[in-house]
């Protein structure tokens, strides 16, 4: 796996936990199932700290991501939210599309996401495979 997917996806993963982990207290009281996962996703994200520098940049990224992540939900993970039965007694896929695509509505929905994927992956070795792939996503339509 690319260093490139290898760092999305650990992100994404633990974002996934978190949002599996943590659908009690504050989040619980959004009225939505939508506004439920963008707390916790922007909550998992800026804790994360890798979408940026905190003071605007990482807190702009979490919020557009947790915006993606709120739009993609499934219909049976939006019910099992409102029916108050997630995560315990939900089993089916919480997003609409699989990791990668998550992956890529990310950096096609979050300019800001871009720059930082290039310092974090091209930056250090631009002729890496890695690299590649980034710039090949940063591309597709």
């Amino acid at each position: 796996m690319s260093r490139f997917f290898a760092l999305i996806l650990a992100f994404t993963a633990a974002i996934g936990a978190g949002i599996a982990t943590e659908t009690t207290g504050a989040a619980a009281d959004s009225t939505t199932p939508e506004q439920q996962i963008q707390a916790q996703v922007y909550g998992s994200c800026v804790k994360a700290g890798k979408l940026g520098t905190p003071g605007g940049e990482l807190e702009a990224n979490c919020q557009c991501e947790a915006q993606v992540a709120s739009s993609i939900l499934t219909d049976d993970a939006k019910q099992a939210m409102a029916n108050g039965t997630f995560p315990g007694g939900f089993q089916g896929p919480l997003f609409k599309v699989d990791q990668e695509g998550f992956n890529r509505l990310v950096i096609k929905s979050c300019p800001g996401v871009r720059p930082v994927l290039t310092r974090q992956i091209c930056d250090p070795n631009p002729d890496s495979p890695a690299c590649a792939k980034l710039k090949q996503a940063l591309q597709a339509p």
